[in-house]
């Protein structure tokens, strides 16, 4: 006779059964009640816009840029580009600023358009004609300092000039340097100072002094008998051999670059520096690929960007704390940097005729 079973033991295993569902549904209470407090992680929602515009530029395949870099600084940069963001070919013009918007409203007007990216001369008009991508997303993105970028947000600076004074370190001892711009109306320096024809430092500098300022200094400065030459390049060469002992009107990182070469010039670190952000990069609104290039910009602000700007020209960004070639001078040196607006660059050319007329410089009218 088979034994039955105990309804004693079956009620016992059903209470502890029961018992252990319990215990666990309490203490998954938090973790449930937790997960009900956090966003649905959507993935596609959350991808950065870095992630977003590579994605789109892949699509594109590729980006045509058109700028003032050398082919060998090009490359140099289309490599480090490459090396993050793979499989987007870049197709590069090298031109002048003027060269490069002459060709592209040729293309305009015929109908084409194959520009990605342009440095426009002048910027203005074609803001003006609505021409130019709105911008904001990658500067936003990239947290690029407001200064570099155009209040309409369509364009940025991306490569960085700084303007100042140049000297011969064999013709100037170091204790005998100028402190300040005022210093250089001293007499013992009459006939031995060269200013470039353009008046770019000054020019650049109009909104930091004034411009009745400028006018007033640079009729003292015209007592000094200063001798004129044409093109930064020229200026820091004929400063390199000795024709003439300072040099206004010459930039930051070629001084950086002849002094690697062992070049007998230095900057001196007069107060302020003036730092053109009146040449702004910007993409046209018909370029072919604006997720490229868009990709590309944004790349180019980023501190890994602007870090191969400083290694291939020595021209990154000059603000402190950035870690550029430019920007370690002037820390040292506790030289404050000024950045000039659009204003400068559309006023240039009246501004260059006043102050040529006060320095004693001929200009064509």
């Amino acid at each position: 006779m088979r034994r039955g079973i105990s309804w004693k033991a079956i009620g016992m295993a059903y209470l502890i059964v029961m018992a252990l569902a319990v215990s666990t549904f309490l203490l998954a209470i938090p973790e449930l009640f937790a997960q009900t407090q956090k966003p649905a992680a959507t993935p596609k929602q959350a991808a950065s816009l870095e992630a977003q515009l590579y994605q789109a530029a892949l699509k594109e395949k590729e980006l045509n840029w058109w700028d003032q870099n050398s082919l060998e600084e090009a490359g140099a940069f289309m490599t480090e580009f490459n090396k993050r963001y793979p499989g987007i070919k870049i197709n590069y013009f090298e031109g002048t600023q003027d060269v490069i918007t002459e060709r592209y409203l040729s293309e305009s007007k015929a109908g084409r358009a194959t520009a990605d990216t342009i440095q426009p001369e002048p910027y203005r008009p074609l803001q003006e004609q609505g021409l130019l991508l709105d911008i904001s997303d990658i500067i936003k993105d990239a947290n690029y300092p407001p200064q570099f970028c155009t209040k309409e947000l369509t364009g940025a600076t991306l490569t960085h000039g700084v303007f100042g004074l140049g000297y011969n370190t064999r013709l100037i001892p170091e204790k005998d340097l100028p402190q300040s711009w005022e210093a250089l109306l001293d007499p013992k320096w009459k006939g031995k100072i060269n200013v470039e024809r353009r008046l770019k430092t000054f020019v650049y500098g109009t909104e930091h002094w004034g411009e009745q300022w400028v006018v007033n200094y640079l009729k003292k400065l015209r007592e000094q008998k200063p001798t004129f030459s044409k093109g930064h390049t020229q200026v820091a060469t004929l400063l390199s051999v000795g024709e003439f002992s300072i040099a206004i009107g010459h930039h930051l990182h070629r001084t950086l670059l002849m002094e690697a070469e062992g070049a007998p010039v230095g900057f001196l670190p007069l107060k302020p520096a003036m730092h053109n952000a009146g040449s702004p990069h910007s993409i046209p609104k018909t370029a072919p690929h604006p997720n490229a290039a868009k990709l590309f910009y944004r790349w180019w602000m980023s501190p890994e960007g602007q870090a191969v700007n400083d290694k291939v020209r020595m021209r990154g960004s000059p603000l402190p704390g950035t870690g550029t070639a430019q920007a370690k001078f002037l820390e040292k040196h506790g030289v404050p940097v000024f950045s000039c607006t659009m204003w400068a660059i559309e006023n240039s050319d009246r501004l260059e005729q006043i102050y040529a007329e006060a320095i004693g410089l001929k200009k064509a009218k």
